[in-house]
């Protein structure tokens, strides 16, 4: 999924230097997104939890952790400045992340990302690439070798 709408670049960096933007938090609207993400993650049954650790990321998927105790695995592999540092560790650490859900099918994973990282995590997947809204979810669903047979788009309503 990509990450809910978050404080703009330009309002987070006004008048404050030295602001890192991986912890650049969701406004309100993002708050709003982010719980209503919560039935769409219950209706999959999602029972693992991976993110960016940049903070808007992490807070896109905390309701649904706090909702149902699951712990939220973070990613500096999967931050916007990681990526446009070296993109490998990225494409790395998603493909362990589907050899692990291919270990563990029974456990479905939702992984929250950033826009400019997530044509590359979904490379891995066959996803394509689609361009995508805050908020907006791939459901990507594989077969036991990892190649993909379905996917589905979902965006919030708020």
């Amino acid at each position: 999924m990509r990450h809910a709408k978050s404080v703009s670049r330009k309002d987070w960096a006004e008048g404050k230097k030295h602001r890192p933007d991986v912890d650049r938090p969701l406004n309100r609207r993002g708050q709003r997104q982010a719980k209503a993400l919560v039935a769409l993650l219950e209706a999959y049954g999602v029972s693992r939890l991976a993110s960016s650790s940049a903070t808007r990321c992490v807070q896109t998927i905390t309701p649904y952790a706090k909702a149902t105790g699951i712990e939220i695995e973070t990613f500096d592999e999967f931050t916007e400045e990681a990526f446009t540092a070296h993109r490998k560790p990225t494409k790395q650490a998603m493909k362990e992340l589907v050899a692990q859900q291919l270990a563990d099918p029974d456990r479905p994973l939702a992984i929250s990302g950033h826009r400019p990282v997530l044509p590359t995590m979904g490379g891995v997947v066959h996803a394509g690439n689609h361009p995508m809204a805050t908020a907006e979810c791939l459901v990507v669903h594989l077969d036991a070798k990892g190649h993909q047979f379905r996917q589905e788009w979902h965006r919030p309503s708020v």
